[in-house]
């Protein structure tokens, strides 16, 4: 059973998730400052994200969620997804989809992984 977190509706949901790659590091936390409040005033309302550069850096540094990038579909590493040349296969369309309906279609069952 995976642990799961609460997050109340009016909220809105974290566009990341943890542990998850963008091109400006690997996300490790997240906070949400509700509007109306000290530290919405001061540092905007929302979620905001510490991330680490790379998995080899010391440095945290945190952002607004609408400051992230997230990674280009052709920086994603779908491994473990499909062997030989069906995971090339996979690859090439998912590469040349532009319709992120057959994205989510195509990765639906699928294990991946983003990559630095």
């Amino acid at each position: 059973m995976q642990p799961t977190i609460s997050i109340p509706q009016h909220w809105g949901y974290p566009r990341f998730a943890l542990e998850q790659r963008t091109k400006d590091g690997i996300i490790l936390g997240l906070q949400y400052y509700p509007s109306g409040t000290e530290l919405a005033e001061q540092f905007g309302d929302g979620w905001r994200y510490a991330l680490m550069p790379n998995k080899n850096s010391d440095e945290l540094f945190h952002f607004q969620e609408n400051q992230i990038q997230p990674l280009a579909l052709k920086e994603l590493n779908f491994s473990g997804c499909y062997g030989g040349r069906e995971r090339s296969d996979f690859n090439n369309r998912i590469n040349n989809s532009r319709s992120l309906l057959l994205w989510e279609s195509l990765i639906s069952n699928c294990i991946w992984q983003f990559i630095i």
